[in-house]
């Protein structure tokens, strides 16, 4: 009768310690989860990030070639500007030249 209650004792205890032993895995299975879930939302942050920088970037790049674009625009616009001073004031020349 004694060693019966004794081994229904040592029973319980490891029914126990089994018990607590999968509360303890399944606490450690939900935090690995909970974690991952972090890892995979920081990712995914990341990644959001990066193709942000890389449309900002590739704006950038566009928007100085407008640029370029335009003042090689201007500097042809001012060479002919240029030109056509020059002409006008050697036509000027020639004009007071001759009635000189």
């Amino acid at each position: 009768e004694e060693a019966r209650a004794e081994e229904e004792k040592k029973r319980a205890e490891e029914a126990r310690l089994a018990a607590e032993q999968e509360e303890f895995r399944r606490q450690q299975l939900e935090e690995a989860k909970r974690e991952e879930e972090e890892m995979e939302r920081l990712r995914a942050e990341a990644a959001l990030k990066a193709a942000e920088e890389q449309r900002q970037r590739e704006e950038d790049a566009k928007r100085a070639a407008e640029l370029a674009e335009q003042a090689k625009a201007e500097e042809e616009r001012i060479k002919k500007e240029a030109a056509a001073l020059e002409a006008e004031k050697v036509a000027h020349e020639e004009e007071v030249l001759k009635a000189a």
